[in-house]
């Protein structure tokens, strides 16, 4: 009776340190990594982008930041850090003919992506005044308070008008690891969809998410 009873001290001690560890690290993961974002952009992802459309513009001496933010992670028992990051490339440039400010936006989750995507803008942006495709929304496009130096119309997706081999699918594309599986058209959808989401959800400020889409509301 007495080895039954420590056996069974033993196994509850046991489970009480796995259960309390994985609680633990639950509970840092609510309370210590919270989402940043400012709006609910992918519940609208699809509105925004079915009043996207093609515009072509010339890049002119345009300024390329960098930076990174963090996200909300998901939760991973095996991980006592659940901390993620988004990296932002943000390109910004005047328009002559449209006289308005435009920025493209791009942003990864993938650190190999990012690294790769600033590999690929030393390519394909290193001469000024590159034409190129850009994806804009319409609404923003029309939207008066957009244009300026402050506050520039966003593009969530480009392409050179001129087409090149060197692509930024074509530097990602394979079966190494952090290397993107999928076609081309794929590629642009998830591009675009991964854009345009991270961009109404961390950069669009909640008035204009809220002149857009309304206002959102509360989970109960």
């Amino acid at each position: 009776m007495k080895r039954i009873l420590q056996i069974s001290s033993i196994s509850l001690l046991a489970v009480g340190l796995i259960f309390g560890r994985y609680l633990g690290r639950w509970l840092i993961n609510v309370f210590d990594n919270p989402d940043t974002s400012i709006n609910d952009g992918y519940s609208n992802l699809a509105s925004y982008l079915s009043k996207c459309d093609t515009i072509t513009l010339n890049m002119k001496d345009f300024k390329e930041s960098r930076s990174f933010f963090e996200v909300k992670a998901k939760f991973n028992p095996s991980s006592s850090d659940n901390t993620a990051f988004a990296y932002k490339h943000e390109i910004t440039f005047y328009s002559d003919a449209l006289h308005k400010y435009f920025s493209i936006f791009y942003f990864f989750s993938n650190a190999g992506l990012h690294q790769t995507f600033g590999m690929y803008l030393t390519r394909s942006l290193e001469d000024s005044g590159e034409d190129i495709i850009a994806t804009v929304n319409k609404v923003d496009f029309a939207d008066v308070s957009y244009g300026t130096k402050e506050k520039p119309i966003p593009i969530v997706y480009f392409e050179p008008k001129i087409g090149e081999s060197y692509t930024f699918y074509s530097l990602v594309k394979g079966n190494k690891k952090g290397d993107f599986n999928g076609s081309e058209a794929d590629f642009k959808k998830y591009m675009l969809n991964s854009n345009a989401g991270y961009y109404l959800s961390y950069v669009k400020s909640k008035h204009d998410f809220e002149k857009m889409f309304g206002k959102e509301k509360k989970v109960k």
